[in-house]
């Protein structure tokens, strides 16, 4: 009888790839990689601290390789070892690190994949010790911005401006965590397990309550981190038309002890493995181009001497160099997939919990009038204050009504109409009389909401008379859990366009979900099509 071989799975864990700076840096790094390398494989020779080629491996000890490339306009030294896991039989660590030196300037990456021959045991995403040493060490920077093994702490308004430009960064390549202060509960995970297993792969900081609070006036709570919560921001994070789903929010919980922080550590990394700009020359890659080279020169030094085998090692090697490259192509590939569907799936996961804590919120205020004799009737806050309007809706409409970022900050910002309490009252309308009877087919409600609208001075329709102009015009789509949706009606009180005396709350219905999703307001959107 056939016994079944063991099954074998690899798993990327992370990648990483920063600057490096400073007096012979190209060679104290590597240093620095070799001697830890030697920690986990004694065998590897002390020339290889001066950048010597190796190839050692078997005996039971870790195998460990290294190649280098010279050329004009700079160098490269590629390693790779295999660190078997003491705790896990069958698992093994595999580090591949590169450090580049190009026109002076020196740059190093790392990846950590996961070998596992039998089944799988869940294991803690972290970065090699490696990139602890290093950022230690040396002087290791990215997008601008120095790395730190002691995380930054966010402690005056200036620090907050400069964390604020390092988060709308254009270009900026690595996510930034950020972990507030708990005020009145224990911090998610303690700062200094995030820094650890997040140095090099991350920015991490810190944030006093004082600046958690800067932080919501400036652009708004749906985007801010608090009270011990800790927020992910992804790269190409613009505050003006930011969906804050996309930028994952843990909260801290009253009563409950900090966490590891592993769900944070592990979607931080996750994202690092297939991210676009953290590419550098893989061993392999690196290792196929020197035996390239190697054979080039032996044959130009002598080309008569058995051209046929040199001709076949070309092909060989040309063959290697097309295999790994189309396996990485399709790694790479895959991975950006497997990241484009789970961001997706974790951004419509957090709307969900998000419309679940507002509805738990408005349901505890609810229990607790029944509980104090009251009526089971919670009194709706007028709004009063178009500044603080974020904080007005999610305290005070149901998950009937959804409001985006881009209309709540339009109405923070540049709402002008002089009576904002007839806005919540449209509001209010929408959601208690219009959105069921829309929604939920409460053809009963029809002459409620046109006693309330009439009373309210306000009418719903069309935005255009003709359906297929809408598309036409972008700045009525709005974004909707990882889709696009176009906003074809809208509420308007007054006329003209003068936005002390007028406001319009530009929506669509959502069938499915049986709700509304308001994409703009207060002002009139400029559309010589609009009735």
């Amino acid at each position: 009888m056939t016994k079944a071989l063991a099954r074998t799975t690899t798993r990327p864990v992370s990648n990483v790839t920063f600057a490096l700076a400073g007096d012979d840096v190209f060679e104290r790094s590597l240093a620095l990689a070799v001697e830890w390398m030697k920690a986990r494989n004694a065998a590897i020779p002390a020339e290889a601290s001066r950048g010597a080629p190796f190839d050692v491996g078997g005996g039971g000890t870790s195998v460990a390789r290294a190649t280098r490339i010279d050329y004009e306009e700079g160098r490269v030294w590629s390693a790779t070892i295999d660190d078997p896991d003491d705790t896990h039989v069958g698992r093994t660590w595999i580090t591949e690190i590169t450090i580049g030196e190009y026109h002076g300037g020196v740059h190093f990456g790392s990846r950590l994949l996961n070998f596992t021959r039998g089944d799988e045991e869940a294991f803690t995403a972290s970065v090699p010790g490696l990139v602890r040493d290093l950022v230690r060490e040396l002087d290791c920077t990215a997008d601008g911005q120095t790395l730190s093994q002691d995380g930054t702490l966010i402690a005056t308004p200036d620090d907050l401006d400069t964390l604020c430009a390092l988060l709308e960064r254009p270009d900026r390549r690595l996510p930034v965590v950020v972990l507030a202060e708990g005020r009145d509960r224990q911090p998610r995970v303690p700062l200094r397990t995030l820094v650890a297993r997040l140095t090099g792969a991350a920015h991490v900081f810190g944030m006093t309550d004082g600046c958690a609070d800067l932080l919501v006036q400036r652009i708004g709570r749906s985007l801010s981190v608090y009270n011990g919560a800790v927020r992910l921001y992804r790269p190409g994070l613009r505050f003006d038309d930011a969906d804050p789903f996309e930028h994952p929010l843990w909260l801290a919980y009253a009563g409950r002890t900090s966490e590891r922080g592993d769900m944070v550590v592990a979607r931080v990394l996750a994202s690092s493995l297939s991210s676009p700009n953290t590419d550098y020359p893989r061993f392999d890659a690196v290792r196929a181009t020197v035996i390239s080279n190697e054979l080039a020169e032996r044959r130009a030094r002598s080309p008569a001497n058995d051209p046929d085998l040199v001709r076949l090692l070309e092909e060989q090697n040309a063959t290697l160099g097309a295999k790994i490259e189309k396996a990485d192509d399709e790694l790479n590939q895959w991975l950006a997939d497997a990241e484009a569907t789970r961001t997706s799936s974790d951004q419509q996961i957090a709307e969900l919990l998000s419309d679940l804590h507002r509805s738990r919120s408005q349901n505890d205020t609810l229990r607790q009038a029944l509980a104090t004799g009251g009526s089971g009737h919670t009194p709706r806050a007028p709004l009063t204050d178009l500044s603080n309007f974020g904080a007005w809706a999610a305290a005070n409409l149901s998950p009937r009504i959804w409001i985006s970022v881009k209309a709540i900050k339009e109405t923070e910002r540049n709402g002008q109409y002089r009576t904002p309490k007839e806005i919540g009252d449209a509001l209010y309308a929408l959601d208690e009389i219009y959105a069921p009877m829309r929604c939920e087919a409460q053809t009963e409600l029809k002459s409620v909401w046109d006693e309330r609208s009439t009373a309210l001075g306000i009418s719903v329709t069309p935005c255009f008379k003709r359906e297929g102009d809408l598309k036409r015009h972008p700045e009525y789509s709005v974004s909707y859990r990882g889709g696009t949706h176009w906003c074809h009606l809208h509420l308007k009180r007054g006329g003209g366009k003068d936005p002390k005396g007028m406001f319009r709350i530009y929506f669509l219905i959502d069938e499915n979900e049986q709700r509304i999703l308001i994409g703009h307001m207060p002002s009139h959107l400029d559309n010589n099509m609009t009735n």
